[in-house]
């Protein structure tokens, strides 16, 4: 039963970081500011995660080999970087609900690589759930319905967002899979801040004219949100293994559109809430099958280190 809490939990506060970066969004602050903002912070907080729970020594446990400095550097881009960023680039232009769904499909992605990839054969249920994805993706886009509350740029982030996240994950799952999940963040959060400064070095302007309401919401959305919920997921794969973890974590794309309702007024029309029933279980499917092998099979062996 724990186990199960602790996935649910870590869905509703996952749900919570597109809630909470939608409304500081719609508050005023940019994208490229949020996105900072919360990877410094998420930083700072694994790092003293992480040295609190380092026996060994800090030294020893931060230590990586020089032969992944380049698959760190990637996820930092394609993690830290692409998929915080392309995401907020994404909510300023859609509802929270949209958003969500976008970055939802990032498990296709890396069903369709393994397929491509020969490591997994086409099976009938994943040609089914392909399928399935896509007509519940237009149906949540409304794309044939009279008005849309998106554009094309915002889908475009949309799509840049869910590609960035299946990449990274890939690479933890390949690469680096041998270490620690805060030694793994905190390089993912780390790299990502500095290459965001080296990019916009003037980024502190607009941090010192926010309200301090806004950066306690970034704070909140930083430390809670961000860094939470790995710990909870994980506490939860552990308990009851990650295909059920897998299953259960598909409630956080129908939470965030029931907390979108709730505080952002975002009303979805039925065709739309019946693309958001057949993406979570065309996502559910296709999980299931290669998460004894996948990402969360790896947050379970290396959150314990």
């Amino acid at each position: 039963m724990k186990g199960y809490l602790f996935t649910i939990s870590a869905a509703c506060v996952y749900a919570s970081q597109v809630i909470l970066g939608k409304y500081i969004l719609t508050a005023g602050t940019s994208a490229w500011t949020l996105a900072f903002m919360q990877v410094v912070i998420s930083t700072l907080v694994m790092f003293v995660i992480g040295v609190s729970k380092a026996p060994e020594g800090i030294k020893a446990k931060y230590t990586i080999q020089r032969s992944d400095f380049k698959w760190f550097f990637l996820i930092g881009l394609l993690g830290g970087l692409g998929v915080q960023l392309a995401l907020y680039y994404c909510l300023e232009r859609v509802d929270a609900g949209i958003g969500s769904m976008l970055l939802f499909l990032h498990p296709v992605v890396i069903c369709i690589f393994f397929l491509i990839s020969g490591v997994r054969k086409l099976t009938r249920l994943n040609k089914i759930a392909l399928v399935v994805v896509l007509v519940g993706s237009l149906l949540v886009l409304n794309i044939f319905g009279e008005s849309h509350t998106w554009t094309w740029v915002g889908i475009m982030f949309g799509v840049i967002c869910f590609l960035c996240c299946a990449a990274f994950f890939l690479i933890l799952d390949l690469k680096l899979s041998q270490y620690p999940i805060s030694v793994i963040f905190f390089y993912d959060w780390g790299i990502a801040a500095l290459i965001m400064l080296i990019l916009n070095p003037m980024v502190f302007k607009n941090i010192v004219v926010l309200s301090p309401q806004m950066i306690a919401l970034i704070i909140i959305i930083s430390s809670v949100t961000t860094v939470l919920p790995s710990f909870l997921l994980a506490k939860g794969v552990i308990l009851i293994g990650s295909e059920r973890a897998t299953v259960v974590g598909t409630l956080e794309l129908p939470i965030t559109v029931l907390l979108a309702y709730l505080f952002l007024s975002e009303i979805m029309v039925p065709m739309q809430l019946l693309g958001v029933v057949l993406v979570v279980s065309a996502v559910a499917a296709l999980s299931v099958e290669g998460s004894k092998s996948g990402p969360l099979e790896r947050v379970k062996r290396s959150v314990k280190e």
